[in-house]
């Protein structure tokens, strides 16, 4: 049985979780998922969801993000960004073929999308229409080893340094806002994030050889959940979710609670998988298959 370990900084304490099936977790699942939607769960205890076909991409995809508005983002493997609005009709598309790998694209704001190239340590930012609006090189700015950034909850951008190990955000024009000490020096192992992402007044990195590091907003260490061999978490209200091995998992931030989410058996064998309200988001043989999850 897997277990994470959630550790609390400025205190001694530490609680170990068990990680898996739940006879409950049926209920878990529509809890939270009406949660989202509002209405009122009355499926029985063991039943999964059932899971409504929407639509498919035509566009192969090699991942994909999604936003609040339940619009997707597909990256392809020659690094082409393609937008889906929500009824699944292609509308934009952006192409950068000048700055290498596209490593992470955050669809926090739809308004304001944050592309990140870690080859040349590019910033791009693009408005709804995947149009350039503002564009940023962190090794002007002093940066040289960058993985992980993100937008923050004020349209600025969190950069994590592993050179110097600091969390650190900056305007859009390169300016600091605000700087953690060293890294190095307050934790036993600094994490090696490879996604940043800011939720509920909280920076999460995801380490996937560490787990998930939480900070505050001034970049002061809160947490680590031991949950190892993540590439990327969502974030909805509290609760924390994660996809391994095609199997979706729920983290209760508040208690440290972990649920396995049944799934619809449209989902099939997903290679990545999203939850955007009332919707699932699978990666299935490089498509994206969009399902309403339903009573």
């Amino acid at each position: 049985m897997q277990f994470s370990t959630v550790k609390t900084y400025g205190s001694n304490f530490s609680r170990i979780l068990p990680v898996g099936y739940s006879p409950n977790k049926a209920i878990a699942w529509w809890l939270l998922f009406f949660c989202f939607t509002g209405c009122h769960p009355t499926l029985p205890a063991q039943q999964s969801p059932a899971g409504r076909f929407l639509w498919e991409t035509e566009a192969t995809a090699e991942r994909f993000y999604t936003d609040k508005l339940q619009q997707l983002y597909l990256v392809t493997a020659t690094g082409e960004l393609i937008k889906y609005d929500a009824a699944g009709r292609e509308v934009f598309r952006y192409n950068n073929n000048r700055l290498g790998r596209l490593g992470q694209v955050d669809a926090t704001n739809p308004f304001n999308l944050l592309l990140y190239y870690p080859d040349f340590l590019q910033v791009i930012v693009l408005d709804r229409t995947l149009s350039e609006v503002a564009t940023l090189n962190l090794f002007d700015l002093g940066y040289v080893q960058v993985q992980a950034l993100g937008l923050s909850s004020d349209n600025q951008i969190w950069v994590y340094d592993e050179q110097r190990f600091r969390l650190s955000k900056i305007s859009p024009e390169g300016q600091v806002q605000q700087e953690s000490s060293d890294l190095s020096l307050q934790l036993e192992h600094p994490p090696r994030p490879s996604f940043l992402l800011e939720r509920r007044q909280t920076v999460f990195l995801v380490d996937p050889e560490r787990g998930v590091y939480l900070f505050d907003i001034f970049g002061q260490p809160l947490q680590t959940i031991e949950l190892r061999g993540l590439s990327r978490v969502q974030v909805h209200g509290d609760y924390l979710w994660y996809a391994q091995e095609g199997r979706l998992f729920s983290y209760h931030l508040p208690s440290g609670k972990v649920q396995e989410m049944p799934l619809p058996a449209e989902a099939g064998a997903a290679g990545q998988i999203q939850v955007q309200k009332d919707r699932l988001y699978v990666l299935q043989d490089h498509k994206v298959r969009v399902l309403a999850l339903t009573q």
